[in-house]
């Protein structure tokens, strides 16, 4: 069931399609599902396309808002999104695995809370650019470019660069880190609080530049350094999932239920099955 395809999993790609079909049956309301033998909560409400999953107390939560004439795509995409969280949640409980490393990053940043827009917009960055994170956008990519129910390799590669998520993590290329070293210089911000939080979680133990005594400009090439890294292993995964939807789409058009049968097939099965029953 958790096949992988270049980026998304089979369950994710089924799953989506049963949520979104109950939401449609049960319109905005609360109602259970099950999902890899765990009963989940599914909660949909007015709003913009916002999203959010969580585990409390041993039980499952998804939360998801869109507006009443809403999108079919953008609440799809959504939907995929958490469901990625979600899968990979659940395959680190099911196999004992340890938390991964990007949990004790991910809570660093849930307990800082910055004091200025520079860090606050630094945060937001490495949160946007943690495995998870781009796992789960990978996954929603697939939703958006499946939409157009097209094998147009040349057609799909347009639309994906036409996709808003694709765009901002490629602004993110271009971004120019002096400026905002100067901007963090003038303005006399450090990271001295941050890093006590990376230290207290755990960071350290496998990012080691979080341990030493480095000057602001060390530090930040260090974050982007992984962060750069991370965006173009997502772009790439991106560009992958076009042949994804390719395939399975082919693999649709290709069905069949047709399978090669004769009156003396049906005959020679049923005759050898009634000579290898067991007596009773």
């Amino acid at each position: 069931m958790l096949t992988e395809g270049r980026g998304i999993s089979e369950l994710n790609k089924d799953e989506t399609e049963n949520i979104f079909n109950r939401f449609k049956s049960n319109s905005f309301s609360t109602f259970e599902h099950q999902i890899l033998n765990r009963i989940v909560e599914l909660c949909f409400k007015e709003g913009n396309y916002d999203s959010k999953f969580y585990k409390r107390f041993g039980k499952y939560y998804f939360l998801f808002t869109c507006p009443k004439n809403y999108d079919n795509v953008k609440l799809k995409s959504i939907i995929t999104h958490e469901l990625n969280h979600f899968i990979e949640v659940s395959k680190i409980e099911d196999k004992k695995f340890r938390s991964p490393n990007y949990n004790k990053i991910k809570k660093s940043l849930i307990e800082f809370k910055p004091q200025n827009k520079q860090l606050e917009f630094f945060k937001h960055l490495i949160y946007k650019t943690l495995d998870n994170e781009i796992n789960a956008n990978v996954s929603q990519t697939y939703t958006y470019l499946r939409s157009f129910n097209t094998s147009d390799e040349r057609l799909l590669k347009d639309k994906l660069e036409e996709y808003d998520i694709r765009k901002e993590y490629k602004d993110l290329l271009d971004f120019n880190i002096s400026k905002f070293k100067s901007d963090l210089i003038s303005n006399n911000i450090n990271f001295t609080e941050f890093n006590k939080v990376l230290l207290k979680n755990g960071v350290g133990d496998f990012l080691d530049f979080i341990n030493k005594e480095i000057s602001i400009d060390k530090y930040i090439d260090s974050w982007f350094k992984i962060i750069l890294s991370n965006i173009n292993k997502f772009l790439k995964k991106q560009e992958n999932i076009v042949k994804e939807v390719i395939e399975d789409l082919d693999n649709l058009d290709k069905f069949s239920s047709e399978y090669p049968l004769s009156e003396k097939n049906v005959l020679d099965y049923n005759e050898y099955l009634k000579e290898n029953l067991s007596n009773i």
